[in-house]
């Protein structure tokens, strides 16, 4: 399997413009913690995963010093982009969700 750039640039834009038909400005996250799988563990099957625990303060303070330019950006934080993605995801989906 496999993605071309071009259709993952696209999906972020998707992403990007259905946000703004909806008129979201912001996200409010009301919790901090969440549940994680280590990345050696998201595509073993051969045994149970052992969840860890994530900050969304954290994701967010890192994510914050990358746009002000006081952090490079690296492929690490793909993964704290993912985790707002599926907040956002679980936020807008499930009106029963409430973080």
């Amino acid at each position: 399997m496999k993605i071309q750039l071009k259709q993952l640039e696209k999906l972020f834009q998707l992403i990007i413009k259905q946000l703004k038909e909806d008129n979201v400005d912001f996200v409010d996250f009301n919790t901090d913690w969440y549940w994680e799988v280590c990345e050696e563990e998201i595509v073993n099957f051969d045994k149970e995963p052992k969840p860890i625990v994530g900050s969304l303060k954290e994701d967010l303070d890192i994510l914050t010093r990358i746009l002000e330019g006081s952090v490079p950006f690296s492929y690490m934080d793909l993964g704290r982009i993912a985790t707002l993605l599926k907040i956002i995801q679980m936020k807008k989906g499930n009106t029963n969700f409430q973080t």
